[in-house]
């Protein structure tokens, strides 16, 4: 668990976590997330990134659009 302040964006908390991710074969997290950094640093790792692009992002980044449903829904 990771307690943060109230105005640090999801992808400064990540630099965080990366280290501490369990094995996994997916990550599914919202587009506050999408980053280069973390997309190569879950690839070093094995992980697939399951993360919506933002919607500045010049070339949308696909995604498993329905297990980012399965989950939202769950």
């Amino acid at each position: 668990m990771l307690f943060s302040e109230g105005q640090m964006s999801e992808c400064k908390s990540a630099v965080l976590m990366t280290d501490a991710l369990p094995p996994a074969k997916q990550l599914l997290r919202d587009k506050g997330y999408d980053a280069n950094w973390l997309r190569q640093a879950l690839v070093a790792r094995g992980i697939t990134a399951c993360i919506s692009s933002k919607a500045n992002r010049a070339k949308p980044i696909e995604h498993d659009r329905m297990v980012a449903r399965a989950i939202a829904g769950a």
